[in-house]
């Protein structure tokens, strides 16, 4: 009985006995890899973020509504520390952006 249980541990701890292994699990790597290239390539690109390009203005105007703590960083970057407008702009647009799940914007 030791002999079985050793053998089993040592099948188990070495991956042989996985979901791979058993009866009726028995997995086709080829047909399981290609299953997930045609998956990955079936998915539909990530929208574009909708701010992109947009004026500081609009922003701004958008910020204040929806994303208030967003606006009020918007206003110590611009009033504090010293930004210009566009980089203001460029910073509000890519938190915006990564806020409502559109991803990082620009390199």
């Amino acid at each position: 009985m030791k002999a079985l249980s050793a053998s089993i541990l040592f099948l188990a701890l070495t991956g042989i006995v996985g979901a791979g292994g058993l009866p009726g699990k028995t997995l086709n790597k080829k047909r399981a890899l290609k299953f997930n290239a045609q998956v990955a390539f079936s998915q539909a690109p990530s929208p574009v973020c909708p701010y992109i390009g947009q004026t500081l203005r609009y922003l701004m105007n958008y910020a204040r509504a929806n994303h208030p703590d967003l606006y009020r960083q918007a206003l110590g970057l611009r009033r504090d520390a010293g930004f210009t407008q566009e980089q203001v702009r460029v910073w509000l647009e890519n938190q915006l952006c990564v806020r409502e799940g559109y991803g990082p914007v620009g390199p």
